[in-house]
């Protein structure tokens, strides 16, 4: 987050990060993440650097948010 604040032990200073992953569904995904202690928000249709599309965020084990993509082929 521009201008955010700088990381302290519980604090960030990037409210989240994005990794576009190859093309998944999502029901498989939230079960694989979810029976594996993984806590996740539920996806939604969200804007970024390629525009909008459906994404979920996760919490990884130091707390930091990470935005999962599915790469998007076109058909």
């Amino acid at each position: 987050q521009l201008g955010g604040k700088p990381p302290v032990q519980n604090g960030r200073n990037i409210d989240h990060f994005c990794l576009q992953l190859a093309p998944f569904y999502e029901n498989e995904i939230l079960e694989y993440l979810r029976s594996n202690g993984i806590e996740t928000e539920e996806f939604a249709k969200r804007y970024g650097a390629q525009g909008f599309g459906r994404s979920l965020y996760i919490h990884d084990p130091e707390g930091n948010v990470v935005e999962l993509k599915p790469q998007v082929i076109d058909e």
